[in-house]
């Protein structure tokens, strides 16, 4: 594919960028990393980019959405390649512009489709925060998958492990970085 003159597909673009990150998806430290404010039931997304299946996403500009009351769930960065996105003008010209329709955000209730767009799949809802509401209100808790940091995670220890106590709180964590584990 990476000859000269040779078109390559988003597809098969997407296909070797997940390929090299070792087929994860995450947050890029870019922007405002897509934090979050709420009001009501109304949350706000800020700027920040994401590898999603391979594929870059980022929202340049806050976007704005409206959680169902009542309810619980998950705000997702949506692929969906079920839909067609708009052009106008002609490739290569400089009034040439594409409308992503294939990429969104938005609330989803229940379990996640989260589909391998790199073998046949066409939807993936990659979960940035989950949310509880009420009749008017809305908690929203930010998800901050990161690329290549999978964040600290809880540790089994084996009985009779000691460890240094802060509080009287016994614990240990572990987190996985470019492949380097911390402790």
């Amino acid at each position: 594919y990476q000859s000269d003159r040779n078109f390559v597909t988003p597809s098969n673009d997407r296909s070797l960028y997940s390929a090299l990150i070792e087929d994860a998806s995450g947050i890029l430290n870019r922007g405002k990393s897509f934090a979050m404010s709420t009001n009501g039931l109304v949350t706000t997304i800020d700027t920040g980019q994401a590898i999603i299946s391979g594929g870059l996403v980022e929202i340049t500009d806050p976007e704005q959405i409206t959680l169902p009351s009542n309810s619980s769930g998950y705000i997702c960065i949506i692929v969906d390649l079920t839909k067609t996105n708009d052009v106008s003008g002609s490739a290569g010209d400089e009034e040439y512009s594409v409308t992503v329709n294939q990429v969104y955000v938005s609330a989803v209730s229940g379990s996640l489709e989260q589909e391998d767009l790199n073998n046949g799949g066409l939807i993936y809802e990659f979960p940035i925060a989950t949310f509880t509401t009420g009749a008017t209100g809305a908690v929203v808790t930010p998800i901050k998958t990161i690329v290549n940091d999978t964040g600290w995670l809880n540790l089994s220890l084996a009985s009779g492990a000691k460890l240094i106590s802060s509080d009287q709180q016994y614990y240990a964590k572990y987190r996985i970085v470019r492949g380097v584990v911390y402790v």
